[in-house]
């Protein structure tokens, strides 16, 4: 749920508010409503009253995270302005602001007249009026249906309007379509903001509006109601798929009905006891209960003397409890706390229910002292709090609600049901946060970390996964690894500093993998993966099962007795090390594909090539594993060697080289790696070291990638010749020809031998990888080799590179999660589903703390002079003095003033972008109909997508008019 009402800007402030038993009303002074305008200088009129429920913020919005440009925020009506806002963040609420994890979603909203429009017509000038949609943003119509453009709600989307009971009938009929299966979740809305806010009502004998400025529902003191405003929505889904989610139930609602009254009363405004107690009755049946279980009712309560009395009529008839049931009903109204909110009334009535329950409270309706006189005695079982108390019994409630002109809802609600005790299993959680802006972004962490300290113990899963999965993802993003809510609320509240490149989230991200090869990497963090993720302990046991059947070996034994060796890659030589390696990078690529994106690209080095082979959709994965193995045996009986790293480019290598010495890899304009005999290796090392050249041993049985292993090479593609091949899915690197591996180079039938024998190139690898499209990297195996080679080679792509198992001291879990989060961060879309071992539940958590800005028409100034001002803009604005200009600055001015006028601001400059700045196709249309008005120059929207910086329309305009002038 979200909402907003008199003295409470959202749910929380709103249950204080009632369980104290406040009032959120406001008196205004006769000396502001004087000088806002709203009467007269010097005057006071009689029966005005001072008192109204207000919200105090009506005019501020979040223009730019909805796509507003600042004039169109200022015409958009502040009902549908905080309508969205309160929409947005019931779905945050529910755990579903992201359209990506969520069913279509049904819209079903109210509203009040729009007071707002009388406003504008007052207040804008007659060529803004003139001018096409000037007052869409007023109609009512567009309440429902804007709002599903902004939020992207696929369902059915409608405005429902039947005076007060408007936002009950509207939570009926979502509830209707549910049941329907027209859509998976629905939104029921309601949005009621007089114009302006700050004033009072004027209280005629006889009329509604109490003359004291107190809404007492039920008192014997009665004697109207007093307005209020408010805005409110709530999330209705499908219990048992409510259920199935794992979502955070607040309440169900058990039935529902509405109907009219028809002529069967005195006068068509006039409530009806009939027409109320038939809407009860049907209401209390499609709940399937009597009315005996009911332990509260809130209800319409407007504090009128004769509508509170036929209403209590009404009750009394539908609830008469049967005879020996002393039970007294609890019975209040949500009016004497936050005024008649008109369309909102009967959903603050509903989620004023829906808090009781939450709290087994019932709270008081304040100003009660003594029933109505007009009561007739029947209704003594018909209780008003007057202090807040436990609700222990009969904990299933009503809501009421009745609208001038005869349409009546009510709605049975009970408590949300108790689920089943989990295990809870600490791990570490990835905590994802995103915003539209840096401030926005700052604000949500601080938002964060106050929350989780003051919840010690949400389920700390449930949080993440409301965060992963609840949100929508921003292009300010912040993410973090922690352990459990403290250590988050520690993180939130320190300033983090990245070592990536920041993305440009405009440009769309790709990905491409890289697979190292064996090396002498840990595989630590492996064996912590293994026991940490289930996702890749399945995956990775599934291949080492099916490399034991291949080839009679335990391997998930085998896998096992590698702890024993140091954790490094270097095994006890018992030819198992390299499809082990290989069934690791297989299943880090399965986990990866569970995450997120299938790559654009991908490149292995040395065994890793193997693996990006695969994934690239060479082999079939069985063939593969298969090949594998038997370069493994054939490599046992492989001459032995091994391999050296030189930190010397080639040229300075050269002439210090030794016989028996080849190179295996260029790995860099300064690093090589050399292979050939023991004896020739060390003898190398030792020349290299008196040069004073760096030179590191790599833990390798054979000299791979140099003639030395030739011979094995010719027996290694005689067996993969047996084996089909086909065209790579995904583009992946030949390093052996240091090109992208086509179809020419795959058909040779020497390719694996050749990879096995000839020297690497991975340097002009990396240059081809330097030449894609900014791209997140990401190293799938033990180490940083790769993603360290990236980096130092310039990285003029400016890549985002990160290799998860760097051996930093992060492992398993949590060093994947970094990574997920890292990439997360530069725009790369993450799943974090697969990285929880049991269903998560989604917990409310703080929503989106939207950046609001005042806008409101201020002043009404022809076009000519200068554009209509509006709030937050420089004082001058409207009225800037006019030199004489040439006749193209006279051309610059005027399109200037236009842009201005329709978006609120000048452009900054000639490149500033018409659609970029917040422009669509129907503020388009108004654009074009002031540059047609004002400089005489008939434009389409066509025209102005091909020219949609302020520099290019400008010329375009020139052309049409030079173009003019020249006509016969």
């Amino acid at each position: 749920m979200a909402g907003r009402f008199p003295g409470a800007p959202d749910i929380d402030a709103f249950w204080r508010l009632l369980h104290e038993g406040r009032s959120g009303l406001t008196e205004f002074s006769l000396r502001e409503l004087q000088e806002s305008r709203v009467i007269a200088a010097n005057d006071d009129p009689q029966g005005y009253v001072r008192v109204r429920g207000v919200l105090g913020d009506e005019a501020y919005f979040d223009a730019g995270y909805f796509g507003y440009a600042p004039a169109e925020a200022a015409l958009l009506d502040p009902q549908a302005r905080l309508f969205l806002e309160c929409a947005a963040g019931a779905l945050e609420h529910a755990g579903y602001g992201s359209p990506a994890h969520r069913d279509p979603v049904a819209l079903f909203a109210s509203s009040r007249r729009s007071e707002y429009e009388h406003f504008l017509l007052r207040h804008l000038d007659r060529e803004t009026l003139d001018s096409p949609f000037a007052l869409d943003g007023t109609y009512g119509d567009f309440l429902a249906l804007r709002t599903s453009y902004k939020l992207d709600l696929r369902g059915p989307s409608m405005l429902v309007r039947t005076a007060c009971s408007s936002s009950l009938v509207a939570l009926h009929l979502a509830c209707r379509s549910l049941r329907n299966r027209e859509a998976g979740m629905a939104i029921a809305g309601a949005a009621s903001i007089s114009w302006p806010p700050r004033a009072g009502r004027h209280a005629a004998t006889g009329g509604i509006i109490s003359a004291t400025g107190h809404c007492r529902p039920f008192d014997a003191r009665a004697d109207g109601t007093v307005s209020g405003d408010a805005v409110v929505c709530v999330v209705l889904k499908r219990l048992d798929d409510a259920l199935a989610a794992g979502d955070d139930i607040l309440a169900v609602v058990l039935g529902s009905a509405s109907n009219n009254d028809g002529s069967d009363k005195i006068s068509f405004t006039a409530p009806s006891v009939d027409g109320q107690v038939r809407v009860i009755q049907e209401a209390l049946r499609d709940a399937g209960i009597t009315a005996s279980g009911i332990g509260y009712i809130e209800a319409h309560g407007s504090g009128t003397p004769l509508g509170d009395a036929i209403e209590i009529q009404a009750l009394s008839e539908a609830y008469r409890l049967p005879a020996g049931d002393d039970h007294r009903i609890g019975i209040g109204s949500v009016k004497a706390s936050v005024g008649h909110s008109d369309a909102s009334a009967g959903l603050a009535g509903f989620v004023r229910t829906v808090l009781c329950l939450r709290h087994r409270t019932l709270v008081p309706t304040p100003g009660f002292e003594a029933p109505n006189p007009l009561f007739d005695g029947n209704d003594a079982f018909l209780e008003v709090h007057r202090a807040a108390r436990p609700w222990t019994e009969r904990v299933i409630g009503a809501v009421h609600s009745v609208g001038m002109g005869g349409t009546n809802a009510h709605v049975i609600v009970g408590p949300a049901p108790t689920l089943p005790a989990r295990s809870v299993t600490q791990a570490p959680q990835l905590i994802l946060l995103s915003a539209r802006t840096q401030p926005a972004l700052d604000a949500m962490r601080a938002q964060l970390a106050a929350h989780l300290r003051s919840h010690p113990d949400q389920p700390f899963a449930d949080v993440a996964w409301t965060l992963q999965a609840g949100r929508d993802a921003r292009p300010v993003r912040h993410a973090l690894v922690a352990d459990d809510p403290v250590d988050a609320a520690r993180q939130l509240e320190t300033r983090i500093v990245h070592d990536f490149p920041e993305t440009d989230q405009d440009l769309p991200l790709r990905t491409g993998l890289l697979f190292p090869g064996m090396g002498a990497a840990d595989l630590s963090a492996m064996f912590a993966l293994h026991d940490e993720v289930a996702a890749f302990r399945r995956a990775l046991e599934r291949r080492l099962d099916a490399l034991t059947a291949l080839s009679g070996t335990d391997f998930r034994h085998a896998f096992a007795s590698r702890r024993a060796t140091s954790g490094t890659s270097a095994g006890p030589g018992d030819g198992l090390d390299q499809p082990i390696m290989f069934a690791l990078q297989l299943s880090l690529y399965d986990l990866w594909r569970l995450s997120s994106d299938e790559p654009a690209f991908v490149l292995g080095y040395s065994l890793g090539e193997w693996t990006a082979a695969t994934v690239a959709g060479v082999y079939r994965e069985d063939d593969a594993l298969a090949l594998v193995w038997e370069r493994a045996q054939l490599m046992r009986a492989a001459p032995s060697g091994t391999l050296l790293a030189v930190h010397a480019p080639k040229e300075g290598f050269e002439p210090l080289r030794v016989s028996g010495i080849e190179i295996a890899a260029y790995c860099s304009r300064r690093l090589l790696i050399v292979g050939g005999p023991e004896a020739a290796i060390a003898e190398q090392a030792i020349a290299l070291e008196r040069r004073k050249i760096a030179t590191s041993r790599i833990a390798s049985p054979h000299a791979y990638h140099t003639g030395h292993l030739r011979t094995v090479a010719a027996t290694l593609d005689e067996r993969a010749s047996r084996v089909a091949r086909r065209a790579p899915r995904i583009p992946f690197v030949c390093l052996h020809a240091g090109a992208w591996a086509d179809t020419p180079l795959l058909d040779d039938r020497a390719y694996w031998g050749r990879h096995l024998a000839d020297a690497v190139r991975l340097e002009d690898g990396i240059t081809l990888l330097n030449r894609q499209s900014r791209s997140v990297l990401v190293e799938l195996g033990p180490g940083s080799f790769l993603g360290d080679l990236v980096k130092i080679s310039g990285n003029p792509s400016r890549h985002a590179v990160f290799s998860p198992f760097a051996g930093t001291g992060t492992r398993g879990r949590a060093a994947w999660l970094h990574m997920l989060g890292a990439a997360w961060e530069t725009g790369l879309p993450v799943d974090a589903a697969p990285l929880h071992d049991e269903q998560p539940r989604r917990v409310p958590l703080p929503t989106y703390p939207f950046e609001r800005q005042r806008y409101v028409v201020e002043a009404a100034a022809p076009l000519e002079g200068g554009a209509t001002r509006h709030a937050g803009e420089p004082a001058d604005a409207a009225h800037r003095a006019t030199p004489r200009r040439t006749p193209a600055a006279a051309a610059r001015h005027d399109l200037y003033a236009i842009w201005e006028h329709v978006f609120g601001a000048p452009p900054p400059d000639d490149d500033a972008h018409f659609f970029e700045s917040g422009g669509h196709s129907l503020l388009a249309i108004q654009f074009l109909y002031f540059v047609r008005e004002r400089l005489s120059v008939e434009l389409t929207v066509a025209d102005l997508r091909a020219n949609p910086t302020a520099g290019a329309l400008r010329a375009l305009i020139d052309r049409s008019r030079a173009a003019d002038r020249v006509e016969p």
